[in-house]
Protein backbone atom coordinates (compact mmCIF):
# COMPACT_ATOMS: atom_id res chain seq x y z
CA UNK A 1 0.00 0.00 0.00
CA UNK A 2 1.55 3.46 -1.37
CA UNK A 3 2.04 5.51 1.73
CA UNK A 4 1.29 9.43 1.45
CA UNK A 5 4.64 10.83 0.79
CA UNK A 6 4.63 8.14 -2.27
CA UNK A 7 1.38 9.08 -3.93
CA UNK A 8 0.61 10.61 -7.03
CA UNK A 9 0.59 14.38 -6.67
CA UNK A 10 -3.23 14.42 -7.80
CA UNK A 11 -3.68 11.82 -4.51
CA UNK A 12 -1.93 14.33 -2.21
CA UNK A 13 -3.89 17.03 -3.30
CA UNK A 14 -7.04 14.95 -2.71
CA UNK A 15 -5.80 14.29 0.64
CA UNK A 16 -4.93 17.76 1.47
CA UNK A 17 -8.39 18.71 0.55
CA UNK A 18 -9.85 16.45 2.34
CA UNK A 19 -7.95 17.94 5.79
CA UNK A 20 -9.12 20.83 4.81
CA UNK A 21 -12.89 20.24 4.17
CA UNK A 22 -13.52 17.89 6.95
CA UNK A 23 -10.62 18.64 9.47
CA UNK A 24 -9.28 15.20 9.19
CA UNK A 25 -5.47 14.85 10.47
CA UNK A 26 -3.01 14.03 7.35
CA UNK A 27 -2.75 10.57 8.68
CA UNK A 28 -6.48 10.24 8.81
CA UNK A 29 -6.79 11.16 5.33
CA UNK A 30 -3.99 8.86 4.42
CA UNK A 31 -5.25 5.94 5.87
CA UNK A 32 -9.31 6.94 4.00
CA UNK A 33 -7.64 6.99 0.58
CA UNK A 34 -5.55 3.54 1.38
CA UNK A 35 -8.44 2.15 2.85
CA UNK A 36 -11.12 2.97 -0.70
CA UNK A 37 -7.54 1.83 -3.01
CA UNK A 38 -7.54 -2.02 -0.59
CA UNK A 39 -11.31 -2.11 -1.23
CA UNK A 40 -11.47 -1.28 -5.02
CA UNK A 41 -8.50 -3.02 -5.39
CA UNK A 42 -10.22 -6.61 -4.35
CA UNK A 43 -12.67 -6.40 -7.03
CA UNK A 44 -10.90 -4.00 -9.90
CA UNK A 45 -10.68 -7.57 -11.90
CA UNK A 46 -14.05 -8.59 -12.09
CA UNK A 47 -15.00 -4.81 -12.54
CA UNK A 48 -12.77 -4.63 -15.23
CA UNK A 49 -13.99 -7.63 -17.36
CA UNK A 50 -17.40 -6.08 -17.05
CA UNK A 51 -16.47 -2.62 -18.04
CA UNK A 52 -14.52 -4.22 -20.76
CA UNK A 53 -11.65 -2.15 -20.07
CA UNK A 54 -8.17 -4.23 -21.59
CA UNK A 55 -5.79 -3.70 -18.55
CA UNK A 56 -4.20 -6.44 -17.21
CA UNK A 57 -3.08 -7.25 -13.25
CA UNK A 58 0.06 -5.64 -12.19
CA UNK A 59 0.41 -3.58 -14.92
CA UNK A 60 1.70 0.31 -15.17
CA UNK A 61 -1.82 0.61 -17.21
CA UNK A 62 -3.34 -1.25 -14.11
CA UNK A 63 -1.75 0.92 -11.63
CA UNK A 64 -2.57 3.88 -13.44
CA UNK A 65 -6.80 3.09 -13.75
CA UNK A 66 -6.62 1.69 -10.16
CA UNK A 67 -5.11 5.52 -9.11
CA UNK A 68 -7.56 7.69 -11.66
CA UNK A 69 -10.75 5.22 -9.63
CA UNK A 70 -9.66 6.12 -6.14
CA UNK A 71 -8.77 9.67 -6.81
CA UNK A 72 -12.31 9.86 -8.58
CA UNK A 73 -13.89 7.93 -5.30
CA UNK A 74 -12.10 10.10 -2.76
CA UNK A 75 -13.84 13.61 -4.37
CA UNK A 76 -17.49 11.95 -3.54
CA UNK A 77 -17.27 10.93 -0.08
CA UNK A 78 -18.71 12.50 2.63
CA UNK A 79 -17.10 14.61 5.30
CA UNK A 80 -18.13 11.57 7.67
CA UNK A 81 -16.27 8.83 5.68
CA UNK A 82 -13.84 7.21 8.08
CA UNK A 83 -11.12 4.30 6.96
CA UNK A 84 -13.16 2.44 8.93
CA UNK A 85 -16.22 2.94 7.72
CA UNK A 86 -15.47 2.71 3.77
CA UNK A 87 -14.74 -0.63 3.77
CA UNK A 88 -18.33 -1.68 5.48
CA UNK A 89 -20.91 0.68 3.72
CA UNK A 90 -18.77 2.39 0.84
CA UNK A 91 -19.72 5.42 2.96
CA UNK A 92 -23.19 5.54 0.53
CA UNK A 93 -22.24 5.15 -2.21
CA UNK A 94 -23.48 2.53 -4.77
CA UNK A 95 -21.69 0.80 -8.43
CA UNK A 96 -23.61 -0.22 -11.50
CA UNK A 97 -23.19 -0.70 -14.88
CA UNK A 98 -24.14 1.25 -17.90
CA UNK A 99 -26.43 -1.04 -20.00
CA UNK A 100 -26.36 0.80 -22.80
CA UNK A 101 -25.77 3.94 -25.12
CA UNK A 102 -28.56 5.65 -24.31
CA UNK A 103 -26.57 8.39 -22.33
CA UNK A 104 -23.76 8.83 -25.08
CA UNK A 105 -21.57 10.57 -25.30
CA UNK A 106 -21.89 11.00 -21.25
CA UNK A 107 -21.97 7.67 -20.27
CA UNK A 108 -20.93 4.33 -22.63
CA UNK A 109 -21.94 1.12 -22.53
CA UNK A 110 -20.63 -1.34 -19.98
CA UNK A 111 -18.70 1.57 -18.29
CA UNK A 112 -18.74 1.24 -14.52
CA UNK A 113 -20.45 3.98 -12.56
CA UNK A 114 -20.80 5.09 -8.66
CA UNK A 115 -23.93 6.69 -7.72
CA UNK A 116 -24.91 8.47 -4.03
CA UNK A 117 -28.66 7.13 -3.14
CA UNK A 118 -31.37 9.84 -3.07
CA UNK A 119 -32.89 11.00 0.42
CA UNK A 120 -34.79 13.16 2.44
CA UNK A 121 -31.76 15.72 2.35
CA UNK A 122 -30.11 14.86 -1.29
CA UNK A 123 -33.48 14.89 -3.86
CA UNK A 124 -33.42 14.49 -7.53
CA UNK A 125 -33.07 18.11 -8.84
CA UNK A 126 -33.45 18.80 -13.36
CA UNK A 127 -30.67 17.61 -14.98
CA UNK A 128 -29.38 14.65 -12.54
CA UNK A 129 -28.15 11.14 -14.25
CA UNK A 130 -30.45 8.89 -12.45
CA UNK A 131 -30.93 5.31 -12.13
CA UNK A 132 -34.66 3.20 -11.50
CA UNK A 133 -35.77 0.15 -11.59
CA UNK A 134 -39.18 -0.54 -14.00
CA UNK A 135 -40.93 -3.53 -12.30
CA UNK A 136 -41.66 -6.31 -14.98
CA UNK A 137 -44.54 -8.60 -15.04
CA UNK A 138 -43.17 -12.14 -14.81
CA UNK A 139 -40.19 -11.50 -13.56
CA UNK A 140 -38.31 -11.54 -10.26
CA UNK A 141 -35.95 -8.58 -10.56
CA UNK A 142 -36.35 -5.03 -12.20
CA UNK A 143 -34.82 -3.89 -15.58
CA UNK A 144 -32.69 -0.90 -14.42
CA UNK A 145 -32.65 2.27 -16.41
CA UNK A 146 -29.94 5.39 -16.42
CA UNK A 147 -31.64 8.60 -18.16
CA UNK A 148 -31.58 12.13 -17.37
CA UNK A 149 -33.97 13.87 -15.03
CA UNK A 150 -35.50 16.65 -17.20
CA UNK A 151 -39.17 17.01 -16.40
CA UNK A 152 -39.92 17.44 -12.38
CA UNK A 153 -43.29 16.84 -10.39
CA UNK A 154 -46.16 19.43 -12.04
CA UNK A 155 -44.07 20.43 -15.48
CA UNK A 156 -45.18 20.37 -18.97
CA UNK A 157 -42.23 19.20 -20.88
CA UNK A 158 -42.55 19.16 -24.90
CA UNK A 159 -39.75 18.64 -27.48
CA UNK A 160 -40.26 20.91 -30.49
CA UNK A 161 -37.64 19.76 -33.44
CA UNK A 162 -35.05 18.86 -30.97
CA UNK A 163 -34.94 21.56 -28.49
CA UNK A 164 -36.81 21.12 -25.35
CA UNK A 165 -39.38 23.56 -23.92
CA UNK A 166 -39.94 23.10 -19.99
CA UNK A 167 -43.15 25.20 -19.09
CA UNK A 168 -43.65 26.65 -22.88
CA UNK A 169 -39.97 27.76 -22.50
CA UNK A 170 -37.38 26.51 -24.70
CA UNK A 171 -34.33 25.31 -23.03
CA UNK A 172 -31.02 26.71 -24.16
CA UNK A 173 -29.63 23.93 -26.98
CA UNK A 174 -26.09 25.00 -28.77
CA UNK A 175 -23.57 23.05 -31.20
CA UNK A 176 -20.79 22.72 -30.65
CA UNK A 177 -19.24 21.92 -33.64
CA UNK A 178 -18.29 18.12 -32.08
CA UNK A 179 -18.94 15.11 -33.81
CA UNK A 180 -19.46 11.21 -31.48
CA UNK A 181 -18.93 8.36 -33.64
CA UNK A 182 -21.39 5.75 -32.43
CA UNK A 183 -22.86 2.30 -33.04
CA UNK A 184 -18.89 0.85 -33.48
CA UNK A 185 -18.38 3.45 -36.03
CA UNK A 186 -21.53 3.28 -38.28
CA UNK A 187 -23.22 6.85 -37.32
CA UNK A 188 -21.71 10.32 -36.36
CA UNK A 189 -23.56 12.07 -34.31
CA UNK A 190 -23.90 15.78 -33.65
CA UNK A 191 -22.75 16.91 -30.21
CA UNK A 192 -24.61 19.93 -28.22
CA UNK A 193 -24.77 21.48 -25.27
CA UNK A 194 -28.22 21.41 -23.21
CA UNK A 195 -28.49 23.88 -20.56
CA UNK A 196 -31.69 23.94 -18.07
CA UNK A 197 -33.42 26.86 -16.41
CA UNK A 198 -31.26 26.05 -13.25
CA UNK A 199 -27.76 26.67 -15.51
CA UNK A 200 -26.84 22.68 -15.32
CA UNK A 201 -24.80 21.67 -18.26
CA UNK A 202 -24.33 18.83 -20.05
CA UNK A 203 -23.95 17.28 -23.79
CA UNK A 204 -26.28 15.23 -25.64
CA UNK A 205 -25.73 13.90 -29.35
CA UNK A 206 -28.18 13.88 -32.13
CA UNK A 207 -27.82 12.13 -35.54
CA UNK A 208 -28.21 15.39 -37.98
CA UNK A 209 -27.66 13.70 -41.09
CA UNK A 210 -31.60 13.03 -42.00
CA UNK A 211 -34.47 12.88 -40.44
CA UNK A 212 -34.69 10.86 -37.49
CA UNK A 213 -35.75 7.59 -37.97
CA UNK A 214 -38.88 7.93 -35.35
CA UNK A 215 -40.69 11.37 -35.60
CA UNK A 216 -41.22 11.48 -31.32
CA UNK A 217 -37.08 11.49 -31.39
CA UNK A 218 -37.57 15.37 -32.39
CA UNK A 219 -41.20 16.25 -31.63
CA UNK A 220 -42.97 14.96 -28.65
CA UNK A 221 -45.04 15.89 -26.41
CA UNK A 222 -46.61 17.90 -24.39
CA UNK A 223 -46.35 15.79 -21.23
CA UNK A 224 -47.86 16.67 -17.95
CA UNK A 225 -45.34 15.24 -15.24
CA UNK A 226 -47.68 14.56 -11.97
CA UNK A 227 -46.42 15.22 -8.40
CA UNK A 228 -44.21 13.00 -7.30
CA UNK A 229 -42.52 11.35 -10.55
CA UNK A 230 -40.45 12.51 -13.24
CA UNK A 231 -39.64 12.94 -17.39
CA UNK A 232 -36.35 11.36 -18.40
CA UNK A 233 -34.65 11.46 -21.68
CA UNK A 234 -31.41 9.82 -22.78
CA UNK A 235 -28.48 12.41 -23.52
CA UNK A 236 -28.33 9.93 -26.78
CA UNK A 237 -31.41 11.74 -27.74
CA UNK A 238 -31.97 10.15 -30.97
CA UNK A 239 -31.56 6.22 -29.74
CA UNK A 240 -32.97 6.17 -26.61
CA UNK A 241 -35.97 4.59 -25.44
CA UNK A 242 -37.24 7.01 -22.51
CA UNK A 243 -40.15 8.72 -21.48
CA UNK A 244 -41.00 9.89 -24.77
CA UNK A 245 -41.57 5.55 -24.99
CA UNK A 246 -43.69 4.73 -22.23
CA UNK A 247 -43.94 0.67 -23.70
CA UNK A 248 -40.78 1.00 -22.80
CA UNK A 249 -40.59 2.17 -19.49
CA UNK A 250 -43.49 -0.23 -17.85
CA UNK A 251 -46.79 1.44 -19.50
CA UNK A 252 -45.67 5.21 -18.19
CA UNK A 253 -44.15 8.42 -19.53
CA UNK A 254 -43.33 8.95 -15.41
CA UNK A 255 -41.33 7.60 -13.24
CA UNK A 256 -41.75 7.40 -9.68
CA UNK A 257 -39.51 9.14 -7.19
CA UNK A 258 -40.13 5.82 -5.70
CA UNK A 259 -38.45 3.72 -8.18
CA UNK A 260 -35.31 6.33 -8.40
CA UNK A 261 -31.82 4.40 -6.81
CA UNK A 262 -30.08 7.43 -7.16
CA UNK A 263 -27.78 9.89 -8.97
CA UNK A 264 -24.88 8.85 -11.45
CA UNK A 265 -21.70 10.53 -9.96
CA UNK A 266 -18.68 9.16 -11.26
CA UNK A 267 -17.32 6.89 -14.06
CA UNK A 268 -15.39 4.28 -11.78
CA UNK A 269 -13.74 2.21 -14.46
CA UNK A 270 -13.90 2.81 -18.40
CA UNK A 271 -12.49 0.75 -21.59
CA UNK A 272 -11.24 4.28 -22.39
CA UNK A 273 -8.73 5.07 -19.96
CA UNK A 274 -8.98 8.82 -19.99
CA UNK A 275 -12.79 8.31 -18.91
CA UNK A 276 -11.66 6.25 -15.86
CA UNK A 277 -12.08 8.23 -12.72
CA UNK A 278 -14.44 11.79 -14.04
CA UNK A 279 -16.85 13.04 -12.57
CA UNK A 280 -19.86 13.28 -13.85
CA UNK A 281 -22.40 14.40 -11.92
CA UNK A 282 -21.63 18.25 -11.18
Amino acid sequence: MRGYGRRCFSGALLAALLVMATGATPAEADALRDAVEKTLSASYPFVATRAQAPIKLGTPEWEKSLDASVDGVMKLLPPDCTAESFPLTICGLGMTHVGSDAMAPTLRAAEAVFFEAYSSRNLVQRGDMVIFNVPVAGKELPIRHIFRAIGLGGDTVELVDGVVHINGKPVSLAATGEKFSWDAGSASLDIFRETTPEGRSYLIARDMSGPPYIETAENAGPFIVPPGHIFALGDNRHNSADSRYPDQLGGSSFVSLDQLVGRIELIYLSADASRTGLLVGE
